[in-house]
């Protein structure tokens, strides 16, 4: 995390680290707390990630349950930047980017040290 450049994405990169927190789903996609390897934490924010169709009342049960507490992820491609609100995390707007679990999608890659 702290090798992210704000405002920029980091090609070609793999962050990996664990969720810490239960996601929570604002207005507008998934909400949840990363924590590297070295135990620096970002709020992690999730587009396009539930079903256009997912309720209100069951956005935080799914998110649950896609992305529970505790999961392994790997992040290919992060995008760090400031949010609305003044807090700075990594912006996820494709799916694909992240792998949830044990099993990595992009091999071996990290952040530059």
């Amino acid at each position: 995390i702290q090798d992210l450049q704000l405002f920029d994405t980091c090609q070609d990169c793999v962050l990996e680290g664990t969720l810490v927190t239960v996601p929570f789903t604002p207005i507008v996609g998934c909400t949840t707390l990363l924590q590297d390897q070295r135990g620096d934490i970002v709020l992690l924010a999730l587009y396009n990630f539930l079903p256009f169709d997912t309720s209100e009342d069951d956005a935080d049960t799914l998110a649950q349950q896609k992305i529970p507490k505790g999961s392994k992820v790997q992040i290919k491609n992060p995008f760090y930047k400031i949010f609305r609100d003044g807090s700075r995390g990594i912006r996820i707007d494709n799916p694909q980017d992240i792998s949830i679990g044990e099993d990595p999608l992009y091999g071996s890659a990290s952040l530059p040290t």
